[in-house]
């Protein structure tokens, strides 16, 4: 691939508060300058549904009719051994870090820093470069992306946290070069779903300011991650789901309520196409020519 290429999946970004927030220079830009809109959310908009269609393309990625419980449960057992990223490295050097829910761990691409997982029976892989992220171990200097615990008025360590990823995120693309790079933050949805129902009705001010911060943290990381350190020809990013905890959730789970965003900078073109998309997983495909 000649030009190097960013993927940035932000868990949880909310479209309707990033087009309210004026607190994100940055991402702003970038949408101005390229294509951007609504990422719908998959049918259930939950992390590991959603993530599982971008992987697998929405329809290979069929949802059995079971409770919400057993669907999420049966999402980490769904056959995702040929995911978007196994057919990029065929191609391209590819790089992940810490992207969630990805299946069965094996090498996919140069490496791959796993992220969220819920499965307890993975183990170390001989050669360290696909590891489970709970066992919060240091590998070759890797801090590796433990459990986030906060929530809109306590935000300020995981913050530091997520500067401080910046190190070894650096420290891996140096050593490993790729021409795709993957690279997931969680920090919205963990602080969103931490958020308390009181906080929301005794405090609104108070929360809808939180929120404010929050989205312009989300800038200033990704800023950095963008100029400092990839330094990307083509940069996607783009949300699972939105997660606004101020909004009442109805019981529809395909309400637009629950749309992510996309942004795609560095691709040429003459009409843009500011609309909302559903399928992610072929715009991937197409921009990369596989």
């Amino acid at each position: 691939m000649d030009q190097k290429m960013l993927i940035l999946a932000i868990d949880a970004l909310d479209w309707e508060l990033l087009s309210q927030f004026k607190s994100t220079p940055f991402l702003t830009e970038l949408s101005q300058e390229g294509l951007y809109g609504r990422l719908a959310s998959s049918p259930v908009p939950l992390t590991p549904i959603a993530f599982g269609e971008f992987y697998m393309g929405r329809e290979s990625f069929i949802m059995p009719n079971q409770s919400m419980d057993r669907i999420v449960k049966s999402t980490y057992r769904l056959d995702m051994s040929y995911t978007i990223f196994d057919q990029l490295s065929e191609k391209y050097q590819v790089g992940l870090i810490e992207m969630p829910c990805l299946g069965k761990l094996r090498s996919i691409g140069e490496y791959i820093i796993a992220g969220l997982t819920y499965d307890e029976d993975r183990v170390y892989n001989e050669d360290h470069r696909v590891l489970p992220s709970h066992y919060r171990k240091y590998i070759s200097g890797y801090p590796f992306y433990g459990p986030v615990k906060c929530d809109l008025f306590n935000v300020k360590e995981q913050q530091d946290v997520e500067y401080r990823r910046f190190d070894y995120i650096n420290k891996i693309v140096q050593e490993n070069p790729c021409d795709i790079i993957a690279i997931y933050l969680r920090i919205v949805d963990a602080t969103c779903h931490s958020t308390k129902a009181k906080d929301v009705v005794n405090h609104p001010n108070e929360v809808w300011k939180a929120l404010h911060d929050l989205y312009q943290f989300v800038d200033k990381w990704t800023k950095i991650l963008y100029e400092k350190i990839i330094k990307p020809d083509i940069f996607l990013m783009f949300s699972d789901h939105g997660f606004n905890p101020m909004r009442k959730q109805g019981p529809d789970w395909r309400s637009h309520s629950y749309d992510g965003a996309y942004i795609l900078h560095g691709i040429d073109k003459r009409k843009k196409e500011n609309k909302r998309i559903w399928q992610l997983h072929h715009m991937v495909k197409k921009i990369c020519g596989i």
